[in-house]
């Protein structure tokens, strides 16, 4: 299809994924002209601003009949957004990339990391929707992807660290107005749970087993984005004071011989993997990898409480990566494949 013949949708276009998603169409090239944007009532008709590239363009309102003409639509809002407006957008032709948790285990819909699963997309069939997991099951998708091919992991142990962009734009502005309150000696409202200079070790609400929703469904999302093979996992998510920035410290056990030199000779060339050296520092931290569109790796080293282990600390970005870039990535392959 054509440049001038593409044609491009945001929905939740002032959100921070949205914003972020905008940039990254425009810094890699996506094909087409400018994208539509769209937004509820409260933004509809405002301007979307970006400190160096300026006008955006206008936010349009999210309404039946709004995505005539679009080939792509990316959403970037929350599950209700998607449950009302993406048959919409599907019913008038366009192919949906979508982000929140709404569709993510809906049957015929693929659940996609481009680095690791991008066979999947041959399967959006009369559906016409894509869906994103959470930024945690991204992160693990890339770096779990090569070495599940590369050895027989028979179980990895989890334990996140997830920044308050995880939770979206109302989680982040909470953080700050929190944050603020507990500096300014305001006290803290215990009857509103806050990780402002705390740490939650429950993300979602937990259940009979003791295991929280959250980690459920963590694990249900990397099994269909790995598929079979898709090694037993441990997992236990907490939410702390980051603002963007999610961690992960991993411990990885290997049926066979593993390494952190093997390891590292696999995750080295992986797409979408930054690996840090074995120096002393050589990490990024929850602040330092804000703004960062790769999945980062670092402290691996070998486990000597097992034959074949190995631990390293993994962090992303919960907004560019986490969201806004994976949506893209998927946005290009579906265009590639159109074409």
């Amino acid at each position: 299809m054509a440049d001038e013949r593409f044609e491009v949708g945001i929905v939740g276009a002032s959100g921070l994924a949205g914003r972020d998603l905008l940039r990254l169409l425009g810094d890699r090239g996506f094909p087409g002209g400018r994208p539509r944007l769209f937004g509820s009532p409260r933004t509809a008709g405002g301007a979307l601003e970006d400190d160096e590239a300026g006008v955006q363009g206008t936010i349009e309102l999210l309404r039946p009949g709004c995505f005539n003409g679009l080939d792509v639509v990316f959403f970037t809002a929350g599950p209700a957004i998607a449950e009302r407006h993406v048959p919409d957008a599907v019913g008038s032709g366009a192919l949906v990339v979508e982000t929140s948790s709404y569709f993510r285990f809906q049957q015929g819909v693929p659940l996609v990391v481009p680095e690791v699963n991008a066979a999947d997309l041959a399967v959006v069939g009369s559906q016409g929707v894509v869906a994103c997991p959470s930024a945690v099951t991204t992160a693990l998708a890339v770096v779990l992807g090569p070495l599940v091919a590369a050895f027989s992991l028979r179980r990895v142990v989890a334990a996140t660290y997830q920044g308050a962009a995880g939770a979206g734009t109302r989680a982040l502005h909470h953080l700050v107005r929190d944050s603020v309150a507990l500096l300014s000696g305001q006290g803290d409202r215990r009857d509103q749970p806050s990780t402002a200079f705390d740490c939650v070790p429950l993300v979602g609400g937990q259940l009979a087993s003791g295991a929280s929703g959250y980690e459920v469904r963590l694990r249900a999302e990397l099994q269909k984005v790995l598929g079979d093979a898709m090694p037993p996992l441990a997992v236990t998510a907490v939410r702390v004071p980051s603002f963007i920035g999610s961690g992960i410290a991993l411990s990885i056990e290997s049926a066979g011989p593993m390494t952190a030199t093997r390891v590292a000779e696999v995750l080295r060339p992986a797409p979408g993997v930054f690996l840090h050296g074995a120096d002393e520092g050589a990490f990024v931290t929850l602040r330092g990898v804000a703004g960062s569109s790769a999945t980062h790796v670092g402290r691996l080293r070998d486990d000597p409480t097992v034959p074949h282990g190995v631990q390293c600390w993994v962090a992303v970005d919960a907004v560019v990566k986490g969201r806004a870039l994976n949506a893209v990535q998927i946005g290009e392959l579906l265009v590639r494949n159109r074409g």
